[in-house]
């Protein structure tokens, strides 16, 4: 089976996606937005040699994924109680359903280029993994051999602070695996990371982008104010 890209996607409805974005922005209009940031990372993630999966929190029917996503990709639920378990629990399926390399993704990084993944790709049959730290303290995408698959990078993190990507290091140290690193990137969570993903894009590909356009309709016309700069 050739390279496999794990998709974490969360089904769109309020106050269950971009919540601390929902707290500068109309909750319906973030609902939107990030129907927009799953529709451009797909779009990018077809570029690649590489198959995509995407595993859905299980708060919602595969029904409703599919009527949402559509057929084309394979859905499965996440498990586990928490994002660590849940990880593991996707690259355990994916290296037993015969996949041998693997990255795992989040749903946070709608302008991150196909460029960055073919390094993680290239960067992992070098390595025991690849790993993209995140501006905030945390990784945007991680990558594993099947070989290399271990349940303690997962355990004992402080998800959703800024210590996982540290801590995730003590781990790898600890294994005494060679993890090569890729960009530092930003997660788009708050208001303010969606005005630095607004101004790096004026100038780039990803100007003509789904989310791009959406910020420039004028639905946000109500919040054009933080596109001043």
């Amino acid at each position: 089976m050739k390279q496999n890209i794990i998709f974490f996607v969360k089904y769109p409805k309020k106050d269950k996606v971009k919540t601390r974005l929902a707290k500068s922005v109309d909750k319906t209009l973030v609902i939107e937005l990030y129907k927009c940031f799953v529709a451009d990372m797909l779009e990018t993630l077809e570029t690649l040699n590489a198959n995509t999966t995407i595993f859905f929190q299980p708060d919602v029917s595969k029904e409703k994924m599919q009527t949402w996503i559509g057929h084309k990709y394979p859905l499965f639920e996440q498990k586990g109680d928490d994002l660590g378990e849940r990880m593991y629990h996707a690259f355990h399926q994916m290296f037993q359903n015969g996949c041998n390399e693997c990255i795992i993704v989040g749903s946070d990084t709608p302008d991150l280029p196909a460029a960055i993944y073919q390094e993680a790709f290239a960067k992992l049959k070098e390595s025991d993994g690849v790993i993209g730290p995140a501006a905030d303290g945390g990784y945007y995408l991680l990558g594993l051999h099947k070989r290399s698959l271990d349940p303690s990078l997962f355990q004992n993190i402080l998800w959703s602070s800024e210590h996982v990507f540290s801590q995730t290091l003590e781990k790898i140290r600890q294994l005494h695996y060679k993890m090569n690193q890729l960009p530092k990137w930003e997660d788009i969570d708050t208001i303010e990371n969606l005005h630095n993903l607004y101004h790096r894009n004026l100038t780039t590909q990803f100007y003509h982008s789904k989310t791009m356009q959406l910020i420039l309709s004028s639905k946000f016309k109500g919040a054009l104010s933080w596109k001043k700069k």
